[in-house]
């Protein structure tokens, strides 16, 4: 009886991921192709398929918000300057 439960749990799992449709989101727009969270990063995502993007925003020293993951730019600039 358990092993029944089991597989008709399953069964229906199945079928609800298989009909559920799926969203894809862009991880910092398209990084692998173009520099993350660039319009041009954004707009490779869209037209590879994602339905969504997905930035990161940061608060300046002098108070403007700005889309960065870091609040230092070494990792995508190799240059030491703080947001």
């Amino acid at each position: 009886m358990e092993r029944k439960r089991h597989f008709l749990l399953a069964i229906f799992s199945l079928i609800f991921l298989m009909t559920s449709g799926f969203t894809v989101v862009g991880h910092r727009g398209d990084p692998v192709k173009y520099p993350e969270e660039t319009i041009q990063s954004d707009n490779s995502a869209f037209n590879s398929g994602a339905d969504y993007v997905e930035l990161d925003l940061q608060l300046s020293k002098d108070g403007i918000l700005v889309i960065s993951h870091d609040d230092d730019l070494y990792r995508v600039t190799h240059t030491h300057a703080i947001v």
